[in-house]
């Protein structure tokens, strides 16, 4: 047993075909894009293995041309954010965004912004895009060697927490993150099990499981490797929970399961749901208000009230002019589009639901509402995280056009034709349980993290 690997041996246990690193020349063009020089660890990473599939398993390390410091992010947020303040200070509304950090940045020169927020050097997306971490440009300028890296907190470019003392903890965070699918495995969060599961593979807890302190905040860590099955086990606790996550690099049995290794404790999972992809509904009433029931524009672009309604409730916009929804549908990252309770409105039969309304109005031409059409999302020419959860769609061929695409979860939709992913150059995971499925051996060609 070998125990507390080091980066380079995580990274080798999670190297399937040789590493994959960035030239000198990329990682020099992001430093004089972003105005400042990487520490010296990160770059020798980004050298040795910025490449390595385990970098975007499930969050994102960003690639040298994808960095940015918040300062050059936040320009462009109060680009859309400013005509909407604008408006409010002339109607006398200032008070309604007295706590909103953008607001308080927009009434402020660049040179006062550090009053309100730091410069970071972004380096690591959330794989939903809901938090970012890196450094602190006050740190780089100052050259510190091996300086902390920021977690934002607050959903914002804003608010920011030291979340690792520096590049090697904060890497194998990364890591210990992405370990669960990346190989065959197990994940236990039951001290019972855990305990039980260490036992049987005969992996000294107590080694294990090592205490860390970051800002008065005690987290437990420890990595074991048991070199003669070629299991990597990963444990990690704090006040509030624990983990132990366990990888087989060699797919034992091709699941990854080893007698002494898989030990389960819990009761046997609740049985498959039934497949029942849903169509969505507004009353009449509703659908009047939308402009539903006038001629369609020639050349109109049709946009589905449950995107304009996700897109409204994720930035807070309600856009007025057809320039507004086209900038909002090209910016988006990430679009989620749940039928949950908390959009649900009623229940019209077995197969159909009501949903809120985006809004009393309908939109500018040439959009207009229609509900059996998803084609706007071909538009989202950035989007990152598509979710489509239960929910029936006439037509997918929206999704050859969503080519940065990287996590895709189709979960109970009426998703069949699997050759459309062929069409995803970018695309990581995807989720396509409880879909009917066509053309599966597409599957098996494409090296994405994949559950069905």
């Amino acid at each position: 047993m070998k125990y507390n690997l080091s980066l380079k041996e995580g990274m080798d246990f999670f190297s399937k075909d040789g590493h994959q690193g960035f030239s000198a020349e990329d990682i020099r063009a992001a430093e004089q894009r972003v105005g400042v020089a990487l520490p010296l660890p990160y770059g020798d990473f980004l050298s040795a293995y910025g490449r390595d599939p385990i970098n975007t398993h499930h969050n994102q390390l960003f690639r040298p041309e994808e960095m940015a410091t918040t300062y050059q992010l936040l320009e462009e947020v109060l680009k859309e954010w400013g005509p909407e303040f604008e408006a409010a200070v002339k109607a006398g509304r200032e008070k309604v965004y007295a706590h909103n950090g953008y607001f308080q940045l927009w009434r402020r020169p660049k040179e006062q912004w550090l009053a309100v927020t730091e410069n970071y050097l972004l380096i690591w997306c959330e794989n939903q895009g809901v938090w970012n971490a890196g450094y602190r440009i006050k740190d780089l300028l100052a050259g510190v060697e091996d300086p902390p890296v920021y977690v934002s907190t607050e959903d914002d470019l804003i608010t920011f927490r030291r979340c690792a003392g520096g590049t090697g903890d904060f890497l194998w965070e990364m890591l210990r993150q992405a370990a669960y699918g990346f190989y065959p495995g197990s994940r236990k969060t039951a001290r019972e099990e855990i305990m039980a599961t260490l036992e049987a593979a005969q992996v000294e807890a107590d080694r294990l499981m090592t205490v860390h302190v970051l800002d008065g905040r005690e987290h437990v860590f420890g990595t074991c490797l048991d070199e003669e099955e070629n299991i990597l086990y990963v444990y990690y606790g704090d006040a509030n929970s624990q983990e132990l996550l366990s990888c087989c690099k060699d797919g034992l049995n091709g699941e990854g399961n080893s007698p002494h290794r898989n030990v389960v404790l819990a009761p046997p999972s609740r049985a498959k749901p039934v497949f029942n992809p849903l169509h969505l509904a507004l009353t009449p009433a509703q659908q009047k208000d939308l402009g539903m029931e006038r001629p369609r524009p020639e050349g109109g672009i049709p946009l589905n009230p449950l995107i304009a309604l996700a897109l409204q409730q994720a930035t807070g916009q309600r856009p007025a002019t057809a320039y507004d929804w086209t900038r909002l549908l090209e910016k988006a990252k990430i679009l989620k589009l749940h039928v949950g309770d908390s959009i649900r409105l009623g229940q019209k039969d077995d197969s159909t639901i009501y949903i809120p309304p985006p809004g009393e109005f309908f939109p500018p031409e040439p959009y207009y509402f229609d509900l059996n059409n998803w084609s706007a999302i071909g538009r989202m020419k950035n989007l990152r995280t598509l979710v489509m959860d239960n929910l029936y769609v006439e037509d997918f061929s929206f999704l050859t056009q969503c080519k940065n695409l990287r996590s895709l979860s189709l979960y109970g939709t009426s998703f069949r034709d699997c050759r459309l992913l062929l069409e995803l150059p970018n695309l990581k995971k995807v989720d396509l349980y409880l879909c009917q499925l066509e053309h599966t051996e597409v599957l098996e060609g494409l090296k994405i993290e994949c559950r069905r």
